[in-house]
Order: structure tokens, then C-alpha cells, then sequence
């Protein structure tokens, strides 16, 4: 009811807003801080039972632990990734280094988000989407979770952003930060694949879009070269952050253990071997076959009645009861795209650049039994559809020939918006009581692995003390367990200050 309201009361919507620059900063640095900071100082206090989200968490903070060491075999991840919390660990410790990593890499995707609603309408839905964003768990939990997924899901959306502007604004330089968006995907893991390749097909279509005039063509090479080159670089730059005898992304997608249970040979299936710097970029369409071929296999297989009591538990946490909502926002969205101008290229920044996200929404209900680091991979999609669907319906009710309120026309411009940003405030801090507030009696707050950060910590002391930690650990464990000991020698807090 609230966009409703204010497009009945309210001057109308303006969905087409051009581009300036300087708000766009101002606003993009804001929801920069805003997605972090509510989200991690505030309303993760409603919506987690622990201070930390994780899993595998031995092995991330192994990662953290040996970053700037050449990449072992068999490494999974992106030594880009680990690039952010590496760096931070050397000055706050391990532990902190993943926390602190986390909330960066949510500030990247605030910004990523708000330039992406932006594109698609209005710096208002920019906005709107970060605050909106908020009120699912899996967006909260990201900006406390222990583990590289935050810098995945902060980089792809910002990739998203950089693309989705340059669709709106179609100049030099955003042509050049869309091929660098796109070039962004593939080095910060393998499977930026997914959203590296439509992405970098947008950027190759901005780039061909130069404006009329003298010396056109020769404009579009330039801006072609440059997005190519970018590519290159990020070819070049894979041989160094993924290791040559890596886990490939067919073997990371379609597990062995799941293909068995459907008596499927991984062996045969799997006849490719993509690892982004290694491998022939020509192969690229066989491997994009055999997962293809793989993907179905993977829906069916449940991975054992424990999993697939979990995957039905978590989806109808986090997925069920918001698919209503955002089926509404989407249909909303899409009635948005027939106001203002610009329409076709908003709707190339709407469905265009949301094609990964989408993908990524689907494989993690499908065959990831909705985890919610997962499920944060393509937060950024309903999202998004939710602040330009409460902008498009307040759009649209502002074109009723009805009387408005006598507002005074130096303030008129800005009331929409303003009343618009003041209604999602309250639905998401729950000033005003919805279904969407942090204390909403239909939630159920997340669980968390602070007992996997005081495992860690016992482990440390065993080992500090000369006895064999009771906790199993692998090779990246155990640098994980020999990092923290030097901190605790070095009177550290092994198991993190930060959010204490």
C-alpha cells in the first residue's frame, strides 16, 4: 500500500531520471556503507543467533592464512577472492580478516546494487533496493559470513552495476568499466563463468553502440579494443590467480558423490576442464555443454534424506514464503519498463544483466539445497526487483488524473523519492510494522558457526601447548591453526574482536 499512497498524494515518479555523476557518487558511496553497516551492525542482531555465519571454515581461513603463496593443486578458490581478507589478516589477525572482509565486500555489493536499480530506474530504486535487500536473511547473514562467498557475491554485483550503468549511460568511459565488469567475473572465481559471459556480451554491445558523427567506426574499434583488451588482461590474470592443476568448474559444479547416486560415470559425463587462464578459451563452449548436460542430473540427485530434509527446511525459510512477494515486484518491474525513456536499454539492464543472477537463484534452490551463502550469490535479483517495483507502482499512480496535494513547487521534485526512501526505512528497520521488519513474528533467526570459530580457537591452544588438536584437520586447517598460534603468541585474540 505504501508506493500506492504516495503516488496518489505525491507529484509523479519520474522513472528516466538522466545521469548525474556527482548525486550518482554521493549515493552509490552511501549504500556503499548503508548495506554493510545496517546490515551487520543492526539488523543482523534480529536475524542471526551467532556473531558469524560460515562453513568449511578451516579451509577459508587456511586460504586467508597462506594468501600470497602460490595457489596449491587442487585449490577451489580464487586467490583474487581471498585478495581483500589476505591482506587485512596481516594487520588484524585471521579471524577479523574474514569479518572485516565480509563487510567490504558488502559495501562493493551496496554500491554494485544501487548503480544496477539506478540504471533500471531511478537513483530512488537504487536506494530502494539496498534498503529492501536488507530484509532477507541470506543479505544480512553475508555481511557476517566467514568464508570468500561475500567477496563473490560483492564483486558479481558490482560487474552487474558497472554493466547496467553503461547500458543507461552509453559514453567511453562506462563502455570501459562495463569490459571491466565483465573481465572482473572471471578471475574472481571460476564460476563467474556464468556471469562473465553475458555480461561481457552487454559490454561488447555498449561498445558497438558508439554515438553518430564523424570518425564513428573508428570509435567502436576503440571501444571494442578496449573491452577485449581488458579480457586479455584478465586471461593473464587467471594464470596467476587460479592454480594450473586447480579443481575445474565442471568438477566444482557436478559433484562425483551426487552423479554416482544416479548412476551417472563423472568420468565420462566431465569432458572438459575449465580453469579460467589455463585453458583455451575455444573450449569454452564444450564445457559450457557438459554442464548442460550435467545440471539435471544434479536437480535430481538429493544428496541423502539428511540433505534433503535440510534444502526443504532452508527453502521454506528464505525462498517459499518471499515468492509471492517477489513474483509481485518482478510483474511490477516490467510494468515500470513501459514509462520514460530509454525503455529498451533499461530493459536490457533490467533482464539482461539479471539473467546470472537468476541462474544463480535457481542452482542454489535446485541442487544447492538453498544454503544461504548461496542463495546470497544472486541476492541482488529480487533485490533489485523490489525497489523498481515499488518505484514503478508509485510511478504508475501517480499517472491517475486525481487531485494532488498542494506542495510548493521548490519541493515538489524531491517529495517522491524522499517519501519513498522514508516508507522502505521504516518496512525494513520495522519503525513501521510489516512483514518485512527485522522483528517480524513469521522469522526464525539463522544459526551460526561461532562453535566452528571456538573449535578453531581450542585447536590453537592444543597446538600452542604442544598437544594434538582433537578438531580434524586437513593441510589447510592446519595452516589455518599455525597462523593463529603465531597470533596468539603474539597476544592476539585468535577467535576475533570484532562484533563482540
Amino acid at each position: 500500500m505504501g508506493p500506492l499512497l504516495l503516488g496518489l498524494v505525491l507529484p509523479r515518479m519520474a522513472l528516466d531520471a538522466p545521469p548525474r555523476r556527482g548525486l550518482d557518487l554521493c549515493l552509490g558511496l552511501l549504500c556503499a556503507v548503508l548495506l554493510p553497516g545496517l546490515g551487520g551492525a543492526w539488523l543482523a542482531r534480529f536475524m542471526m543467533r551467532d556473531r558469524f555465519m560460515g562453513s568449511d571454515l578451516g579451509e577459508y581461513c587456511g586460504i586467508v592464512a597462506n594468501f600470497g603463496q602460490p595457489p596449491p593443486e587442487g585449490a577451489q578458490r580464487s586467490e583474487l577472492a581471498a585478495a581483500v581478507p589476505g591482506l587485512l589478516a596481516q594487520h588484524v589477525g585471521v579471524i577479523d580478516g574474514l569479518a572485516w572482509g565480509a563487510l567490504l565486500s558488502a559495501g562493493a555489493a551496496g554500491l554494485g546494487l544501487y548503480l544496477w536499480g539506478r540504471a533500471v530506474a531511478g537513483p530512488v530504486a537504487g536506494v530502494l533496493s539496498v534498503l529492501f535487500a536488507l530484509s532477507w536473511e541470506p543479505t544480512v547473514a553475508m555481511t557476517r559470513t566467514l568464508s570468500l562467498y561475500p567477496e563473490l557475491a560483492g564483486g558479481f554485483t558490482l560487474a552487474g552495476g558497472l554493466v547496467a550503468t553503461a547500458l543507461r549511460d552509453r559514453g567511453a568511459l562506462p563502455s570501459a568499466l562495463a569490459g571491466a565488469g565483465a573481465a572482473l567475473c572471471f578471475v574472481v572465481d571460476l564460476r563467474g563463468l556464468m556471469w562473465g559471459l553475458p555480461l561481457l556480451g552487454l559490454a561488447l554491445l555498449i561498445a558497438a553502440f558508439a554515438p553518430a558523427g564523424p570518425w564513428r567506426l573508428a570509435r567502436v574499434a576503440a571501444r571494442l579494443a578496449v573491452v577485449l583488451a581488458l579480457m586479455w588482461g584478465s586471461y593473464r590474470l587467471g594464470e596467476r590467480v587460479y592454480a594450473e592443476k586447480s579443481v575445474s568448474l565442471e568438477r566444482l559444479t557436478l559433484h562425483h558423490g551426487r552423479l554416482s547416486e544416479m548412476h551417472i560415470d563423472a568420468d565420462q559425463l566431465i569432458t572438459s576442464r575449465y580453469v579460467w587462464g589455463h585453458t583455451d578459451v575455444r573450449e569454452i563452449p564444450e564445457t559450457l555443454s557438459v554442464l548442460a548436460r550435467g545440471t539435471p542430473f544434479m536437480r535430481r540427485a538429493v544428496g541423502g534424506k539428511n540433505h534433503e530434509a535440510l534444502s526443504i527446511e532452508q527453502r521454506a525459510l528464505w525462498v517459499t514464503p518471499w515468492l509471492p512477494l517477489w513474483a509481485g515486484a518482478a510483474l511490477m518491474s516490467l510494468a515500470g519498463l513501459t514509462l520514460g525513456a530509454d525503455r529498451r536499454w533499461r530493459a536490457l539492464a533490467l533482464l539482461g544483466v539479471g539473467l546470472p543472477f537468476a541462474l544463480a537463484l535457481e542452482g542454489a534452490v535446485t541442487i544447492q539445497f538453498s544454503f544461504a551463502r548461496q542463495l546470497a550469490l544472486g541476492f541482488a535479483l529480487p533485490a533489485l526487483c523490489l525497489g523498481v517495483g515499488f518505484v514503478s507502482l508509485q510511478a504508475l499512480a501517480g499517472r491517475l488524473p486525481i487531485p494532488r496535494l498542494p506542495i510548493p513547487a521548490r519541493v515538489a521534485p524531491v517529495l517522491p523519492g524522499l517519501g519513498a526512501v522514508l516508507v522502505a526505512v521504516g518496512l525494513v528497520l520495522g519503525g513501521l510494522p510489516s512483514w518485512l521488519g527485522p522483528n517480524a513474528p513469521w522469522r526464525s533467526p539463522m544459526g551460526g558457526s561461532d562453535a566452528r570459530v571456538d573449535e578453531l580457537v581450542t585447536a590453537t591452544h592444543d597446538a600452542a601447548a604442544g598437544r594434538t588438536p582433537t578438531m580434524w584437520l586437513d593441510e589447510r586447517g592446519w595452516a589455518c591453526v599455525n597462523a593463529l598460534v603465531i597470533e596468539e603468541r603474539a597476544g592476539g585474540d585468535v577467535g576475533g574482536r570484532l562484533w563482540r
